[in-house]
């Protein structure tokens, strides 16, 4: 099953994710959609490329819900039939991690699949500096809104890693531009 991996002007984490995701079979289809990141950055997209990525783009930023739905699209036209995980670029989300999402993704034939961070865990911190509060702050505002909207409590509204079955692909590419970000 692919994963598919936005990215908007990725740093080195970039090759290392898909270093790590390459040395395992159910994580070794990689597709990485370059949201605009410009002419600097495309050293670090041939890095991608040479250690067996996939990757496409366009040359303006247009946001990651596009980025999203061309990365869904491809999947539908080249990995029919398959589910499709998301993983962010940014080095939130270590590489055991999404494959732990894609083997629940694999077993769901009908479900959606939402990794979750641990805010107060430090193996959750991207880096030294940890997660930003407005980060958590809004992550906090938005799980409380979803469980008032939805009567369900979610710990991370606004995860990276997703695992989607195929239908859910599928619907992903034809919703607003908007929909895709919870």
């Amino acid at each position: 099953m692919p994963v598919l991996v936005p990215s908007f002007q990725p740093d080195r984490r970039l090759v290392e994710l898909v270093g790590d995701l390459q040395a395992h079979p159910d994580t070794s289809d990689i597709l990485i959609v370059n949201d605009g990141s410009g002419p600097d950055y495309s050293a670090l997209f041939a890095a991608a490329a040479a250690a067996d990525a996939t990757v496409i783009g366009y040359p303006d930023n247009r946001g990651k819900g596009h980025a999203l739905r061309a990365g869904f699209a491809w999947a539908i036209a080249n990995r029919p039939g398959e589910p499709v995980v998301c993983a962010d670029s940014d080095g939130q989300h270590a590489a055991a991690d999404i494959r732990a999402v894609a083997r629940a993704t694999a077993l769901m034939s009908a479900g959606l699949v939402l990794g979750t961070r641990n805010f107060g865990s430090p193996r959750a911190q991207p880096d030294a500096e940890g997660i930003p509060w407005r980060s958590r702050l809004g992550n906090r505002a938005t799980a409380r809104l979803f469980a008032w909207v939805t009567g369900l409590h979610l710990g991370d509204t606004q995860t990276g890693p997703r695992g989607l079955p195929r239908a859910h692909a599928r619907l992903a590419v034809h919703r607003p531009r908007r929909a895709l970000r919870l």
